[in-house]
Formats: structure tokens, sequence, C-alpha cells
């Protein structure tokens, strides 16, 4: 699974098909890698999954972050490595979260 360093922080990452990009935050307990039914539908219906271990899981380093909120700079720094300009969030359970920060400090997205 690649790994890159934003500010100082390891982010495991894995991406799937091609098209859009669509970010996933995982649950609770989870990381990059997602269940192969979900690779096929990435393939499948035109979207670039890229799914990312938060901090403190997968591959990730812990984040000395004292809020949600300062997740979107380490999302964003990831994504302008990778070339993505644009993209949607998906939140799965306690993932959610960090989807309405992002929606929160982009409103674009």
């Amino acid at each position: 699974m690649p790994v890159h360093e934003v500010a100082g922080n390891r982010l495991e990452y894995e991406r799937y098909g091609s098209g859009r990009a669509v970010v996933l935050h995982h649950g609770l307990v989870g990381a990059a890698t997602v269940p192969a039914e979900w690779q096929a539908l990435a393939d499948h219906s035109g979207i670039n999954l890229i799914s990312i271990a938060r901090p403190g899981y997968g591959r990730s380093d812990p984040a000395p972050m004292t809020a949600i909120s300062e997740w979107s700079p380490l999302l964003t720094g990831l994504l302008d490595a990778l070339g993505v300009v644009e993209f949607d969030v998906l939140g799965v359970s306690a993932g959610a979260p960090y989807s309405y920060a992002v929606a929160s400090a982009l409103p674009g997205v």
C-alpha cells in the first residue's frame, strides 16, 4: 500500500478505479484497503475511489490533531501530491465526521 508524507505525517492510501475522485473515510476500525466488491464497483462505476487510512490506522502515523477539523489540511496535502483537484467525499460510520469536516472546510466539495 502506498504511503505519502504530508506535514511530517505518513498517510496510507489506496486508489481503485478511474474517473471522478471520491475520497473514502473508513469506519472506526479500518485502513486503506476496501473489500473486493467495493474495488469492483469503483472499476465499473467510473470513479477513482481514494481510500485513506486516517491518522493512527493502518500504516498512517498518529497525528497530533486536537479537532477533526485539522484533518482537512492533511487530506488536501495528500490529494495535491496525487494531482487530485476536484473530488467528492464519502464517510462510512465513524468516518462520516471526517467527511463533514472536509465539506465544511472546502464548501465546493
